[in-house]
């Protein structure tokens, strides 16, 4: 039984290694975009190799190069989806209102940016994407371009905040990007949106400064997710911290949560900054932030995130703190929200 098993996988292996040295060539000339793709170059090279190997000695090999090629074909279909968005400007510009807990006024609005697809495939992935094709920036401009133009129509009184990756501040683009846009620059605020750690914060606080120097504040965004985002609280001492939503999911029933949430609010008092709970999903959770003296919250409680300008304009009046319909699950909204602009959640 085991050897007639091995004579078939022979066989097998003997049949499309004869078929790879046969049919690839004629593939390779009949593409229509021709060998020097990278794809085209991988079918000669596998037709070479497979000329000079004996059948097991292909088998090992093919073996080996799958997860590369497979590596190869999703990165090189993701680099035409991102180009395609690119090229078509097919994004859309979402806002998620900020509100003032003692007074219960709208006082900011979060950029968030959203792509045509399933829910399964969230803003963070498309950016990720991007950066791994090597068009991270290109979208992000992209994303904050279509935040600036949209949010014209956000009541004056509001500040809009525009998510961007380090990669962005530091580039150099970032205020000639803002300034050429007209929107008025006391009125943005910019978040890192960075999960990761940053090699080195020099030229992310220089850039900070330069934002500051002309009227606009920075933001932390994410805060407490993780050990990266509490460093970038630490060293780049920004003008809001905004409290990810790990930390705010339950903080009515957890003490540990409303402790962290604590630190956090000492911290931010000592250096001047304004906190902002992000991912308010419940009465029991805002109340709790309440006492312990957060000042703004975001989150489907308050108000989904929206393009239309008409909601927009109800922002000038306090907004209710219950939800008008069933609360949204946690998971539902993790799908759906994400920090705009660039690279990054309400």
């Amino acid at each position: 039984m085991l050897q007639s098993q091995a004579l078939r996988f022979l066989i097998v292996v003997c049949a499309v290694n004869g078929l790879i040295c046969t049919v690839a060539p004629i593939i390779v000339l009949l593409r229509p975009d021709g060998p020097d793709e990278p794809v085209g170059r991988l079918i000669i090279a596998a037709a070479m190799i497979a000329a000079s190997l004996t059948p097991v000695q292909c088998a090992a090999l093919a073996v080996v190069l799958r997860p590369r090629v497979r590596a190869l074909l999703v990165s090189r279909a993701s680099r035409r989806e991102i180009e395609r968005v690119l090229r078509d400007a097919s994004i859309r510009t979402v806002f998620q209102p900020i509100i003032d807990l003692q007074k219960g006024c709208v006082v900011g609005a979060e950029a968030l940016t959203r792509f045509a697809g399933g829910p399964d495939r969230t803003s963070d992935m498309w950016f990720a994407a991007a950066h791994g094709v090597g068009y991270g920036l290109e979208l992000e401009e992209l994303a904050l371009r279509s935040a600036l133009i949209r949010g014209v129509g956000i009541p004056p009184s509001c500040y809009v905040a525009l998510n961007a990756s380090p990669s962005v501040l530091t580039s150099g683009r970032l205020i000639p990007l803002l300034e050429e846009s007209g929107f008025p620059l006391d009125r943005i605020v910019v978040e890192i949106t960075e999960h990761s750690s940053i090699a080195d914060y020099e030229p992310v606080r220089a850039a900070r400064e330069q934002l500051r120097g002309r009227g606009v504040r920075v933001a932390v965004d994410d805060a407490g997710s993780g050990y990266a985002s509490l460093r970038h609280v630490l060293e780049l001492a920004p003008d809001l911290i905004k409290i990810d939503r790990s930390l705010i999911s339950g903080v009515d029933a957890d003490p540990v949560r409303g402790s962290m949430v604590a630190a956090v609010l000492m911290f931010a008092l000592q250096s001047g900054a304004s906190v902002v709970a992000e991912g308010v999903e419940t009465i029991a959770e805002l109340d709790v932030l309440r006492e312990l003296g957060v000042e703004h919250a975001q989150g489907y409680l308050i108000a989904r995130p929206s393009s239309d300008p008409h909601d927009w304009a109800r922002w000038r009046a306090p907004l209710p703190t219950k939800p008008s319909g069933s609360r949204t699950s946690a998971s539902s909204r993790r799908s759906s929200n994400r920090g705009s602009a660039a690279a990054p959640a309400a």
